[in-house]
């Protein structure tokens, strides 16, 4: 081990997150990165922080603002903001973090980044930690010119202030287009319409999620939604009413599909994944009669309807362990046979095709 490498203390309460990235910096950057694990913010106070070159919090544990208090440093302590010009990320399970405490404290010249937590469990880890190995060199080598500069211009402070001022600039600009880079990849995975995800993400994912059902052996699920006679109904109220129908039942749709790892696309104008990672043909079943349930609840009247009063859906639903022989689309094939087997026999109804 050199003195070199670059150290990260990893503050999580869970040991299987402090396992899995072990894992991947033991195979993929064994002799550029070294890892600490702590479990809470608390055993903060007895190791040295400035040791560290890059941190990993996971957001459970609390903001930015508990991680300054737990030191207890204001979150204005200049030696501290300097040393933190290394480097903060979040591990967060929140979807929508741009709206959340870590990204306001980004006027403290702190760079604070975030990953989602379902990235460690998956193949995207090592892209993950490879990224935020280069925004780190990055910033370090700002920071060594800007050494540099101080060094070359003793006996000229406004020279030495304004380039201060030039860089500062350079790294807000910075958080700028990071942030950009993160709003345009979110639109290219989403429906522009309902938020939710679109057909080109749920390919993606279909393909990740069947590589994980392979190697841990372990269910994947698949609903396939059609919302009953969206047509005629647009074309009894109009498209604008349709749309606002149909964004009210997607929404009940992501309410009711809750864990971090299952999403929800939409497939085409009125259908609608469920991509269900880890849950067998029962726990699917018990998904879709919840939802049916809460879009019942919606009571969106559908006078030219002839299954119900009512807006309702038709739900298809599969379930496979995934094999090495098979393609990925076996599981989209079944779950769509079921939805035509609930539509041809009445509709407003669930289909189980194993």
């Amino acid at each position: 081990m050199t003195n070199n490498m670059i150290k990260i203390l990893l503050v999580d309460a869970k040991k299987s997150n402090y396992d899995t990235v072990k894992k991947c910096v033991e195979e993929n950057f064994n002799t550029r990165l070294k890892l600490e694990w702590i479990s809470n913010f608390e055993q903060f106070l007895f190791i040295n922080y400035q040791q560290y070159d890059i941190y990993l919090c996971n957001n459970e544990l609390g903001t930015i603002e508990d991680f300054m208090n737990h030191l207890k440093l204001p979150l204005a302590n200049k030696e501290f903001l300097d040393c933190f010009s290394k480097f903060i990320t979040f591990i967060t399970n929140n979807e929508q973090i741009e709206d959340s405490a870590i990204f306001k404290n980004q006027k403290l010249g702190m760079s604070i980044n975030y990953i989602f937590e379902k990235n460690l469990e998956s193949s995207e880890l090592l892209d993950t930690l490879q990224s935020i190995l280069d925004k780190y060199l990055w910033l370090k080598h700002l920071s060594t010119n800007l050494e540099k500069i101080r060094y070359l211009a003793i006996g000229e402070p406004p020279i030495v202030e304004e380039l201060k001022f030039k860089i500062q600039e350079l790294q807000k600009s910075q958080n700028i287009l990071m942030k950009q880079l993160r709003q345009l990849t979110l639109l290219s995975k989403t429906d522009g319409l309902t938020g939710c995800f679109n057909r080109h993400y749920f390919d993606e994912y279909l393909i990740k999620a069947w590589k994980w059902s392979i190697k841990q052996q372990k269910p994947l699920s698949l609903i396939m939604i059609d919302i009953d006679h969206l047509k005629k109904y647009n074309d009894h109220y109009s498209c604008s009413i349709g749309d606002i129908a149909l964004s009210l039942v997607v929404k009940v749709i992501i309410a009711t599909v809750q864990n971090s790892s299952n999403i929800v696309a939409r497939y085409g104008g009125d259908e609608f994944t469920i991509l269900l990672p880890n849950t067998d043909i029962e726990g699917a079943k018990s998904i879709a009669n919840k939802i049916a349930q809460e879009i019942r609840k919606l009571a969106i009247p559908h006078p030219i309807s002839n299954v119900s009063k009512y807006l309702t859906v038709s739900m298809g639903i599969s379930s496979i362990i995934a094999d090495i022989s098979l393609e990925p689309n076996v599981l989209y094939n079944r779950a769509d046979r079921a939805l035509f087997n609930a539509k041809e026999r009445g509709r407003n109804r669930i289909e189980i095709m194993d």
